[in-house]
Protein backbone atom coordinates (compact mmCIF):
# COMPACT_ATOMS: atom_id res chain seq x y z
CA UNK A 1 0.00 0.00 0.00
CA UNK A 2 1.41 3.21 -1.00
CA UNK A 3 -0.19 6.04 0.90
CA UNK A 4 0.77 9.68 1.94
CA UNK A 5 0.83 9.89 5.50
CA UNK A 6 0.67 13.77 7.15
CA UNK A 7 1.32 14.57 10.59
CA UNK A 8 -0.37 17.53 12.19
CA UNK A 9 -0.62 19.07 16.05
CA UNK A 10 -3.43 18.19 17.34
CA UNK A 11 -6.06 20.88 17.97
CA UNK A 12 -8.87 21.31 20.58
CA UNK A 13 -11.26 20.31 17.65
CA UNK A 14 -9.70 17.00 16.86
CA UNK A 15 -9.61 16.48 21.15
CA UNK A 16 -12.99 14.49 21.32
CA UNK A 17 -11.34 12.01 18.14
CA UNK A 18 -8.51 11.81 20.33
CA UNK A 19 -9.77 10.83 23.31
CA UNK A 20 -12.89 9.15 22.22
CA UNK A 21 -9.64 6.58 20.52
CA UNK A 22 -7.67 6.49 23.62
CA UNK A 23 -11.44 5.23 25.15
CA UNK A 24 -11.56 2.70 22.80
CA UNK A 25 -8.21 1.17 23.87
CA UNK A 26 -8.23 1.88 27.41
CA UNK A 27 -6.07 4.69 27.51
CA UNK A 28 -6.24 7.77 29.41
CA UNK A 29 -7.73 10.97 28.24
CA UNK A 30 -5.60 13.38 27.12
CA UNK A 31 -4.97 16.71 28.80
CA UNK A 32 -4.78 19.06 25.78
CA UNK A 33 -3.58 22.20 28.62
CA UNK A 34 -0.70 19.92 29.97
CA UNK A 35 -0.10 18.09 26.52
CA UNK A 36 1.60 18.18 22.79
CA UNK A 37 -0.64 15.74 20.66
CA UNK A 38 -0.13 14.68 17.30
CA UNK A 39 -2.28 12.92 14.52
CA UNK A 40 -1.40 11.30 11.73
CA UNK A 41 -4.13 11.03 8.75
CA UNK A 42 -3.77 9.69 5.42
CA UNK A 43 -5.82 10.74 2.86
CA UNK A 44 -7.55 13.40 4.81
CA UNK A 45 -8.49 10.12 7.41
CA UNK A 46 -7.36 10.33 10.78
CA UNK A 47 -5.26 6.97 11.60
CA UNK A 48 -2.98 7.71 14.53
CA UNK A 49 -2.41 9.54 17.55
CA UNK A 50 0.51 10.14 20.14
CA UNK A 51 1.41 12.34 22.70
CA UNK A 52 4.02 13.99 24.88
CA UNK A 53 3.00 14.83 28.72
CA UNK A 54 4.51 17.63 30.37
CA UNK A 55 5.79 16.27 33.44
CA UNK A 56 8.03 19.39 34.68
CA UNK A 57 10.91 21.90 32.93
CA UNK A 58 13.07 18.47 32.76
CA UNK A 59 11.13 15.61 32.07
CA UNK A 60 8.17 14.36 29.43
CA UNK A 61 6.70 11.56 29.06
CA UNK A 62 6.06 10.12 25.34
CA UNK A 63 2.93 8.01 25.44
CA UNK A 64 -0.34 7.44 23.86
CA UNK A 65 1.15 6.01 20.43
CA UNK A 66 -1.72 4.25 18.84
CA UNK A 67 -1.78 3.25 15.10
CA UNK A 68 -5.94 2.15 13.35
CA UNK A 69 -5.11 -2.10 12.68
CA UNK A 70 -5.91 -0.95 9.50
CA UNK A 71 -2.82 1.26 8.82
CA UNK A 72 -0.09 -0.58 10.77
CA UNK A 73 3.01 -1.66 9.02
CA UNK A 74 3.04 1.53 6.92
CA UNK A 75 6.10 3.38 9.55
CA UNK A 76 2.84 5.85 10.90
CA UNK A 77 3.98 5.07 14.53
CA UNK A 78 7.75 5.78 14.38
CA UNK A 79 6.42 9.24 12.58
CA UNK A 80 4.41 9.87 15.37
CA UNK A 81 7.11 9.32 17.41
CA UNK A 82 9.86 11.17 15.74
CA UNK A 83 7.62 14.27 15.52
CA UNK A 84 7.12 14.37 19.21
CA UNK A 85 10.67 13.90 19.56
CA UNK A 86 11.29 17.08 17.50
CA UNK A 87 9.56 18.49 20.72
CA UNK A 88 12.29 17.96 23.38
CA UNK A 89 14.68 20.86 24.39
CA UNK A 90 18.44 20.56 25.32
CA UNK A 91 18.93 19.36 28.91
CA UNK A 92 15.34 17.64 28.50
CA UNK A 93 14.35 13.87 29.69
CA UNK A 94 11.43 12.47 27.47
CA UNK A 95 10.29 8.83 29.34
CA UNK A 96 8.49 6.01 27.85
CA UNK A 97 6.63 2.91 29.49
CA UNK A 98 6.04 0.63 26.65
CA UNK A 99 5.48 -3.14 26.49
CA UNK A 100 8.44 -4.99 26.59
CA UNK A 101 7.85 -6.96 22.91
CA UNK A 102 8.09 -2.79 21.66
CA UNK A 103 11.63 -1.89 23.06
CA UNK A 104 13.05 -2.51 19.63
CA UNK A 105 10.67 -0.10 17.87
CA UNK A 106 11.89 2.24 20.97
CA UNK A 107 15.32 1.74 20.80
CA UNK A 108 15.96 2.70 16.45
CA UNK A 109 14.06 5.77 18.01
CA UNK A 110 17.37 6.69 20.76
CA UNK A 111 15.41 5.45 23.69
CA UNK A 112 17.35 3.28 26.32
CA UNK A 113 16.21 1.29 28.82
CA UNK A 114 16.40 3.17 32.57
CA UNK A 115 18.88 1.53 34.60
CA UNK A 116 17.60 2.35 38.72
CA UNK A 117 21.52 1.65 39.25
CA UNK A 118 22.75 4.26 37.87
CA UNK A 119 19.80 7.16 37.08
CA UNK A 120 18.46 8.46 39.99
CA UNK A 121 16.29 11.28 38.75
CA UNK A 122 13.45 9.54 36.83
CA UNK A 123 10.45 11.66 37.99
CA UNK A 124 7.95 9.87 40.78
CA UNK A 125 4.97 10.01 38.46
CA UNK A 126 6.85 7.93 35.95
CA UNK A 127 7.89 5.19 39.15
CA UNK A 128 4.11 5.49 39.97
CA UNK A 129 2.91 5.07 36.73
CA UNK A 130 5.14 1.91 35.70
CA UNK A 131 4.26 0.25 38.81
CA UNK A 132 0.44 0.12 37.97
CA UNK A 133 0.79 -0.79 34.56
CA UNK A 134 3.05 -3.56 35.62
CA UNK A 135 -0.08 -4.61 38.30
CA UNK A 136 -2.45 -3.49 35.49
CA UNK A 137 -1.28 -5.42 31.94
CA UNK A 138 -0.14 -8.99 31.27
CA UNK A 139 2.17 -7.43 29.86
CA UNK A 140 5.51 -6.45 31.00
CA UNK A 141 5.84 -2.44 30.93
CA UNK A 142 9.24 -1.27 30.70
CA UNK A 143 11.16 2.23 31.82
CA UNK A 144 12.65 4.04 29.18
CA UNK A 145 14.34 7.11 28.76
CA UNK A 146 15.80 9.41 25.93
CA UNK A 147 18.30 11.96 27.21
Amino acid sequence: MNVSIRIKNATLDDMQWVNNTYSSIGFTHSDFSNEFIVIAETDQQKCGVGRLVFINNIHKELGGIFVAKKYRGLGIAKKIVLRLLQEKSKGQKIWCLPFKHLFPFYKQCNFILYDHKTQRDVPQSILDKHQWCNKTYDQKVLILVQE
